[in-house]
């Protein structure tokens, strides 16, 4: 899915946050069970991601059709509103974003995806991730 896809679908929130500071272009869905990085932002990131597990993972996708990816990043430092929640994220090619956050990763820090109101008081949109809530434990 791409941002375009991503902005028509209700049950989804894209946004942006940072990895060592690089700004990356988020999707948190709900759908996916893993969570993923493109493989362009590896380049970007190469100096930060340290902790590599090459091996094959076999992901459905909603066509049922399979993609195997090679390999996982793992403890990667995503930076949300000043806190750090380390990640850990599977290669793979997402179109034009550079993550997904997906249920491993909504789990693990206790996140809630509230679309319910993304309007302020003055009706303008607000940031979707000002919509976001999670607690870590």
């Amino acid at each position: 899915m791409g941002s375009h896809e991503a902005d028509a679908t209700r049950d989804v929130i894209t946004g942006t946050f940072s990895i060592n500071l690089i700004p990356v272009k988020n999707l948190f869905d709900s759908d996916a069970m893993n969570s993923f990085i493109f493989k362009a932002m590896l380049l970007k990131l190469s100096y930060c991601l340290k902790n590599v597990d090459d091996r094959d993972i076999p992901i459905e996708l909603p066509t049922r059709s399979v993609v195997h990816c090679p390999r996982v990043y793992k403890d990667v430092p995503i930076k949300i509103k000043g806190k750090e929640f380390m990640s850990n994220l599977i290669e793979f090619e997402l179109g034009d974003l550079d993550i997904i956050l997906g249920m491993d990763w909504l789990c693990r820090y206790n996140g809630e995806i509230r679309c319910h109101s993304l309007e302020n008081d003055s009706g303008r949109a607000c940031n979707p991730l000002e919509a976001w809530k999670t607690e870590t434990h």
